[in-house]
């Protein structure tokens, strides 16, 4: 029995067909994932668990702003713990744009943001819907603010001597707002709004720190260095390279050193004056800092690769047997 010939025309009706159907299923499998959402419920001991099917988020509503933070198929045992410490002003002596600890001597302001109240927002839609724990959606926001004063101290020189002196002060006019968002189609994320207001620089030559740690109790996980970012384990704290001051794009640096007591970094990420405002936009999640940094991820291209090379050899086949 003769095999039947396919033309160049059948051949081409096929793969489009195929490719059709596929691209439909891939929508669907979309809003599937979309309809599961992203989940807050209540913990009897006060802290708040935010979920997706990839990232469990431990908030706790206390005086600092910080987080504790799971892939959701794993224990909570294995989780990773990122703090927000301190904002400080520092002299770039050594012009590298990068914050190291002798450089304050002759900075402005340093400012512990445990030593301020913080106000919990609740949380909401994207649209600014409530949410009450239970409730499901496909994103989730909330935020915390610092309300009133903080503690801190401005180094300096001192009489004709020039010996160095400490004064202790609060903040005055200071805006601190923190603001998260998650979302069920980047389910293995979470985007950190950082918004500060009213710094008063003491120089314009200098720049602002803000110091947040990033640990695990896992001491068997690596430390490992990427392109805009840190990666502990499976969890990675990766922040984008640019921000928004005064309205105006400003390059961020950031730089790191392990901490003393725990697996993890201290990373300070570094921003040049500014008059009035400064908004930057870290990220911590689970998966690996170069897919996220990188481009894709692995699923679109895996599936398109596996889908699209068989479609091309059928074309292929198809016109040498028309030949």
């Amino acid at each position: 029995m003769k095999t039947p010939k396919i033309g160049k025309r059948q051949a081409l009706k096929v793969i489009c067909s195929v490719a059709f159907l596929f691209f439909l299923s891939l929508g669907s499998i979309s809003t599937v994932y979309a309809q599961d959402g992203v989940q807050a419920r209540l913990e009897t001991n006060g802290p708040v668990v935010v979920s997706t099917e990839d990232l469990t988020v431990r908030v706790n509503p206390g005086p600092v702003p910080h987080f504790w933070y799971w892939s959701t198929d794993e224990s909570q045992d294995d989780a990773y713990h990122v703090k927000f410490q301190h904002l400080i002003e520092y002299s770039d002596d050594n012009g590298d744009e990068m914050f190291a600890s002798t450089e304050t001597e002759l900075g402005g302001a340093s400012f512990s943001l445990s030593s301020g109240d913080w106000e919990f927002s609740g949380f909401t839609t994207e649209d600014g819907d409530s949410l009450e724990s239970g409730d499901t959606a496909d994103s989730v926001k909330f935020s915390y603010t610092l309300v009133g004063p903080i503690r801190g101290k401005q180094n300096g020189k001192n009489g004709q001597q020039g010996n160095l002196s400490t004064t202790k002060i609060a903040s005055e006019n200071l805006v601190v707002v923190l603001t998260c968002h998650i979302s069920a189609d980047e389910g293995n994320k979470m985007k950190i709004d950082v918004y500060i207001e009213n710094w008063n620089f003491v120089s314009e030559d200098n720049r602002l720190a803000v110091r947040t740690d990033f640990t695990t109790d896992n001491g068997s996980h690596t430390i490992e260095e990427g392109n805009d970012g840190y990666q502990i384990g499976d969890a990675f704290f990766a922040y984008e390279d640019s921000a928004t001051a005064d309205g105006q794009s400003v390059t961020v640096t950031a730089n790191a050193e392990e901490t003393e007591q725990t697996t993890g970094l201290k990373v300070w990420f570094n921003y040049p004056s500014f008059t009035d405002t400064l908004d930057h936009d870290p990220t911590i999640g689970i998966g690996d800092l170069s897919a996220e940094t990188g481009g894709l991820g692995g699923f679109c291209l895996g599936t398109v690769a596996i889908i699209v090379i068989p479609l091309a050899a059928l074309f292929a086949v198809a016109v040498r047997r028309r030949h």
